[in-house]
């Protein structure tokens, strides 16, 4: 994989943590507990896509 894949990656995953803490800051509801959900699963895909890419190496 080339360097920008993990500057996407790396940026992906910060962005994704960013909207998680915002997420959970706001008060109890369906809209907050679907992007709590859909936020942990972008950001454990983002590090599997991650982790996968050094093994390769």
């Amino acid at each position: 994989m080339s360097t920008s894949f993990y500057i996407l990656m790396g940026l992906l995953a910060c962005l994704t943590i960013i909207n998680l803490i915002n997420a959970k800051r706001r008060s109890q509801s369906k809209a907050r507990t679907f992007a709590v959900w859909f936020n942990g699963l972008a950001l454990t895909l983002i590090l599997l896509a991650l982790t996968i890419a050094i093994l390769q190496k």
